[in-house]
């Protein structure tokens, strides 16, 4: 008997090629139905993002439903569900996607399951016993804020394991949005896992990798492709045989999955109307800028710190991915304009920490850098835009800078002084800025950056104040001059 597991990772709301993949996926699951074949049929997380208007106004709901056109059998949530999404509307999901949400490690803060998750699932097909669990990637304390306990994966893995294999499961099943890096560690601690498929690095894999008696595959990005496994199950020695892998790529010009087409044209009305309504009314051009300071990225940097006690706000302007126009904005300008889905983080850093992170962030080769990764969705890191503080520093003749002094609050700021500094998650995790991963009593945020530069333009004065200068410049200056 064969066993087929067709997968799908990590599509980000790329919701056209969703349904180009879903008319593959269907035609061929139709196929080997037809031929009385088993068949099961999963993703493994980050079909959500946020960056997609639809998504957007509807939370995720319209993705859900896409996803139920599709018949789906089990969901593993990855981290721009877990993270991006309250809590609240996770049940709402797994009833529109009529699926069953596997996450074995994410929890309640009490240590309790969440009443919409599934610990793992048995399937039972002719003589066979599958089990089958979902694990997310575990980010600690940006789950905390968000009423949510992010368990230790692998720990995690070992319990459910020995769970399926006690209940007579003689087929485990690891759906795994940790990572390709990770899902190779899983491997080799947790034995018992006949395969591991997984997402979250967006590896486009042509080819099994095997750790010990486990085979590991993911099926890259975007919809741009979709993984079918099969499993050779040797009845008279009740374990598996053989084991293939295909990544079944999808282009361009593939049909649209017409169930898939109409779910989501079912939700177009409700979406214009939330994205459509208006936010602000904007005096004058906000442009972005990537070298050198900009309102608009100031403004980002006031909205932080007008939401936070801290003693200053840094952001980078490469969050910002559109300038906007004078006149009416709404939801759909703010999402073009901000589309990074990135939340705040507080933290405490030394002076000299932050003195060293803004004379990074100077340097024209850091701001025209590619922004990669950790929810980042612009093009380049762009300029460190700050709230709080201004910023004295000189140009040297081979373009690079150097800062004479930080004034906070009318003061200098002292370099063995700690300070309260409010940021963002992509700052904090990128490796970039490696200072502010020494920041001490760190703590996230639950609302997004852009959910707070939404509410805050709508404050009185705010565009005056996003116009103060905060880094003074002086005139280019010899180097040996500035030493």
């Amino acid at each position: 008997m064969k066993i087929h597991l067709l997968h799908t990772n990590d599509l980000h709301s790329s919701l056209e090629n969703y349904m180009r993949v879903g008319h593959r996926l269907r035609a061929l699951r139709a196929d080997l139905t037809a031929s009385k074949e088993v068949v099961w049929t999963f993703d493994i997380g980050d079909l959500i993002d946020r960056v997609r208007p639809e998504t957007e106004a509807s939370l995720g709901r319209v993705n859900a439903a896409m996803m139920r056109a599709l018949s789906v059998d089990a969901w593993v949530f990855g981290n721009n569900e877990g993270l991006t999404l309250p809590s609240s509307v996770w049940g709402e999901l797994g009833n529109l996607a009529n699926t069953r949400i596997l996450c074995a490690n994410l929890q309640q803060l009490n240590g309790q399951s969440f009443p919409f998750f599934d610990r793992a699932l048995i399937l039972s097909q002719e003589n066979v016993t599958i089990g089958v669990f979902g694990l997310t990637a575990a980010y600690p304390l940006a789950y905390q804020p968000l009423g949510v306990k992010a368990a230790p994966p692998f720990e995690t893995a070992k319990e459910v394991v020995q769970e399926l294999r006690g209940k007579g499961c003689s087929v485990v099943i690891c759906l795994s949005h940790l990572g390709l890096f990770d899902d190779r560690v899983l491997a080799q601690r947790v034995p018992g896992i006949d395969v591991i498929l997984g997402g979250h690095t967006h590896h486009f894999m042509h080819e099994p990798e095997v750790v010990g008696h486990t085979y590991i595959f993911q099926a890259g990005k975007h919809g741009r492709a979709f993984g079918h496994v099969s499993l050779e199950w040797v009845s008279d020695e009740k374990r598996v045989g053989s084991v293939s892998v295909e990544l079944v790529e999808v282009n361009e010009y593939e049909p649209l999955d017409r169930a898939m087409l109409a779910a989501y044209e079912s939700w177009r009305s409700e979406i214009d109307t939330v994205m459509g309504k208006q936010v602000a009314e904007i005096p004058e051009r906000l442009e972005v800028r990537f070298r050198g300071e900009s309102a608009f990225a100031n403004l980002l940097a006031d909205a932080l710190l007008a939401n936070y006690d801290a003693h200053l706000s840094i952001m980078m302007s490469g969050a910002l991915t559109a300038s906007l126009l004078p006149g009416r904005a709404d939801q759909y300008h703010l999402l073009g304009a901000c589309s990074t889905p990135t939340r705040p983080v507080l933290m405490n850093l030394t002076g000299q920490q932050i003195l060293s992170i803004l004379e990074v962030g100077l340097q024209p080769e850091i701001q025209m850098k590619l922004g990669k990764g950790f929810g980042f969705r612009g093009a380049v890191i762009g300029h460190l835009a700050v709230a709080g503080a201004v910023i004295y520093t000189k140009e040297l003749q081979d373009g690079q800078h150097v800062i004479e002094k930080v004034m906070l609050a009318g003061k200098e700021m002292n370099l063995e002084g700690v300070y309260r500094v409010a940021t963002c998650e992509y700052l904090y995790l990128t490796h970039t800025f490696p200072q502010f991963q020494c920041g001490t009593e760190v703590t996230f945020g639950a609302p997004m950056v852009r959910e707070l530069l939404v509410n805050y333009i709508q404050q009185e004065n705010v565009w005056e104040k996003a116009n103060e200068i905060r880094y003074q410049i002086d005139s280019i200056v010899d180097e040996e001059e500035s030493q």
